[in-house]
């Protein structure tokens, strides 16, 4: 038996490499094979991002491609309930990651959005949670120094919360990443008009928006609404 790549996955669902995909098929029909969770987990991003494929599809040809009699999940029950709950909403790596979570164990986040759309696929076991042993702040602050987890709050920020909750979330990063002081050399803005533009009341121009993300080491960008976040709305 062969456990499968990413790539050759990604080839018998798209065909896009007639060369790669008729290798893949030879090796279909040559032996068993399989595929693992976390091959799955990589193919749903590579199809997202790379063929601009969207939940409905990318569900569509993963349950094609386990059809197939030469091929088997490696884990079936848990590939079922990943699938069924990105079905339901939730992301693909989310939905694994909560669902390989011990029985009798909770799953832990900071991602208030994925307890919403785990709630709606029925996985009651993810909470909002943090360190018990940590204060709240400091921990979120600690955890917002890192790029990827800034540029995720402030998106939910965006996508969940309204005008007042973006603005304390970029009080928050900015804080994190150096404070007000860093952030005003880094955009030309005063201090002053840094505190009034990201105050509860604030209205940031477009302009120094952009500059304070950018300050940050983030940056705006626009991109059409999936299918699967039409149906979480």
């Amino acid at each position: 038996m062969a456990a499968l790549d990413t790539n050759v996955v990604v080839r018998l669902m798209t065909g896009d490499d007639p060369r790669q995909t008729a290798r893949a098929k030879k090796l279909l029909k040559s032996e068993s094979c399989s595929v693992a969770p976390s091959v799955l987990m990589e193919c749903e991003w590579v199809l997202r991002a790379a063929y601009g494929m969207d939940a409905a599809l990318i569900a569509q040809l993963f349950r094609r491609l386990l059809e197939l009699a030469q091929l088997a999940p490696q884990s079936p029950a848990l590939t079922e309930r990943v699938l069924d709950a990105f079905e339901a909403g939730m992301d693909f790596a989310d939905a694994l990651h909560a669902l390989q979570t011990p029985e009798g164990e909770s799953f832990a986040t900071f991602d208030a959005a994925l307890v919403k759309r785990a709630a709606r696929a029925g996985l009651r076991k993810v909470v909002a949670s943090a360190p018990a042993s940590v204060p709240a702040r400091p921990h979120l602050l600690a955890w917002l120094k890192n790029s990827k987890n800034a540029a995720a709050y402030i998106e939910v920020a965006l996508t969940e919360g309204d005008a007042g909750d973006l603005l304390h979330a970029l009080r928050n990063v900015a804080e994190a990443r150096g404070g007000i002081a860093r952030i005003a050399e880094r955009t030309g803005l005063n201090r002053e008009a840094l505190y009034r533009t990201l105050s509860k009341h604030g209205n940031p121009k477009l302009k120094s928006l952009a500059a304070i993300l950018s300050a940050n080491g983030l940056r705006l960008s626009v991109r059409p609404e999936t299918t699967q976040e039409r149906r979480a709305a």
